[in-house]
Formats: C-alpha cells, sequence, structure tokens
C-alpha cells in the first residue's frame, strides 16, 4: 500500500518523508513485517502527536489528558501576573481563564474515554487555578470545591459537554446520510469493531454512562 502511495504521489510531484512517517499498531502485537518507504523502514512507535493529540497504541486518552494539562498548567503560570493583579478584576480573571486556560485543556476532549482518574485529574487541576485566581479571597467566603461562587463547573462536566455536542452532530450526520457514516453510533458497527483486544473503557460506554447521568424531561 505504501509502495503505490508512493508511485502515485510521484505522478503529480509528492513525496513521502520516511522521517516524518510513523507507524503505530491499535490492538494485538507486533506487524511480522517492518513497513518501508522507498529503501527505508518508517519507525514504528507506541504514541506519537496527530493534530494536537497524542493518540496511543492501547486507544486511551491518559496520555493525552497529562499532555493538554501539562499545556494548560504551562499556559496559566505564564498569566500568572495576571492572576496575581490588583488592577484585574475578579470577573476579568474568569473571563479570561475560561477563555485560554479551559480552551487549551479541553481541546479535543470531545473524542476522550472517560475514567474516574481521569475525571478526578481534571477537576483537581480546575480547582487548583481557581484557588490561585481567587486566593485573595478570604476562607469561609472561597471553600475548596465552591465553584458555584465563580460562576462555574467541574472541567470534568464541561468535557462531557463537549462529547454531547460531538455525538449531536453523529446523529444529525446519520440522520442524513446512507452511507457509511450512517454507521458510526450503530451498535453493530461497535461490536465487530471491539472483537479486537479492547481496553476496559470506549468512548461509547462512557458516553453510554453520560446519557445515564442526564434527565431529558
Amino acid at each position: 500500500m505504501t509502495t503505490n502511495l508512493e508511485t502515485e504521489a510521484e505522478k503529480v510531484g509528492l513525496k513521502i518523508s520516511a522521517e516524518k512517517t510513523k507507524v503505530m499498531q491499535i490492538g494485538g502485537g507486533r506487524a511480522p513485517h517492518s513497513i518501508t518507504v522507498g529503501l527505508q523502514t518508517v519507525d514504528d512507535v507506541e504514541r506519537f502527536t496527530y493534530l494536537g493529540s497524542v493518540m496511543t497504541e492501547d486507544r486511551g486518552a491518559e496520555a493525552d489528558v497529562n499532555c493538554r494539562v501539562g499545556k494548560a498548567a504551562s499556559v496559566f503560570q505564564r498569566l500568572r501576573p495576571i492572576w496575581t493583579s490588583c488592577v484585574v478584576s475578579t470577573a476579568t480573571k474568569i473571563w479570561l481563564y475560561n477563555s485560554i486556560v479551559v480552551s487549551v485543556t479541553s481541546y479535543a476532549s470531545e473524542t476522550w474515554k472517560m475514567a474516574a482518574r481521569t475525571e478526578h485529574k481534571l477537576n483537581v487541576f480546575h480547582q487548583r487555578c481557581f484557588r490561585k485566581i481567587l486566593s485573595h479571597i478570604q476562607r469561609p467566603h472561597y471553600k475548596r470545591g465552591n465553584l458555584a461562587l465563580v460562576n462555574s463547573r467541574n472541567l470534568s462536566d464541561i468535557v462531557t459537554e463537549r462529547r454531547f455536542r460531538m455525538a449531536g452532530q453523529i446523529l444529525r450526520l446519520t440522520r442524513s446520510s446512507s452511507g457509511e457514516s450512517g454507521n458510526i453510533l450503530d451498535s453493530s458497527g461497535w461490536q465487530a469493531y471491539n472483537r479486537t483486544p479492547a481496553p476496559k473503557k470506549t468512548w461509547r460506554r462512557t458516553f453510554q454512562q453520560d446519557l445515564q447521568t442526564v434527565d431529558f424531561k
């Protein structure tokens, strides 16, 4: 397949870069044969970054979550002069935090499968940031976990809302399409996919749990 792709690409003046190309196998063991581009062997990796998201061979989200939290923490630290400023109002600080830090943390989060440990990590980071932003407020006016004071929610709830939005887009696509896109959330398709060794928690199971927590009345 890579040989055919390289041949067709050359016809239009394109060339595959073996140095920038990586192979990652999802589920099962290693392939018996290596993949080559020209005379160069493509590296077989356990994880790589694609469009800003960390993908791993176990299909887990923990590596990506750790990466996003790390990047958000770095952004939060660079904005420290704003958080400690007496000139900037609390409302403005919270607006900046939600617009910048939360956006960095939740990037591509609609694709995450959530475990309790992942949710805890997100919420702890969220709370820690708010404690630093609101450090000028004396207790008991601000208590740990009191997000209502800043009109906010747990970060895991924000991620859940993003997952609902993506699921809604998929379902709307299902209604308007008769092709393969209409089978994205079809149960039979997921069962066939999960015949290979799968993680204990999948995105679909995460979404099913989301549905159980929402009152549609």
